[in-house]
């Protein structure tokens, strides 16, 4: 539907399109387990391109985003970024299209807020410790308790 002007009522059609420089890798990724695993590991990282292209330097795409669900979706992902158990190159992508969408979405102190509430700076610095790190301080939590 036409706004003022002969307008949109769509923000992407606003904003415009994305540039393309940042657009998730063509190539197949690999790592998990099977051929879904692989198609669904492949959406998960082409969906966040999107969604990063699609809120950069458009505030009405994020706040759609942020207004559907998006930081609690994100918060999703980066609580484990290896859809389908895959490993290695599938989880670095993931991570780089998902890091992306958060620098994206917290250019908005009120999104800023939401980002935090969701649990995601935590995410981000639990990322930062190896995995047998991680596992040590769960278990001797688990001990402790």
């Amino acid at each position: 539907a036409g706004g003022p002007g002969g307008g949109t009522d769509d923000p992407s059609a606003r904003c415009g399109g994305g540039s393309g420089a940042d657009a998730a890798p063509t190539a197949t990724l690999g790592g998990a387990s099977s051929s879904a695993d692989v198609a669904r590991a492949e959406a998960l990282v082409y969906s966040l391109g999107a969604l990063k292209n699609a809120s950069t330097a458009c505030a009405d795409n994020a706040e759609h985003l942020v207004a559907r669900g998006g930081v609690e979706i994100l918060a999703r992902v980066l609580r484990d970024p290896r859809p389908g158990g895959a490993t290695g190159e599938v989880r670095a992508q993931v991570l780089v299209q998902a890091t992306a969408l958060v620098r994206n979405l917290t250019v908005s102190a009120a999104h800023r807020r939401q980002v935090v509430a969701a649990g995601i700076v935590g995410h981000l610095c639990g990322l930062l410790v190896p995995p047998c790190a991680r596992a040590e301080a769960e278990a001797e939590a688990e001990a402790e308790a």
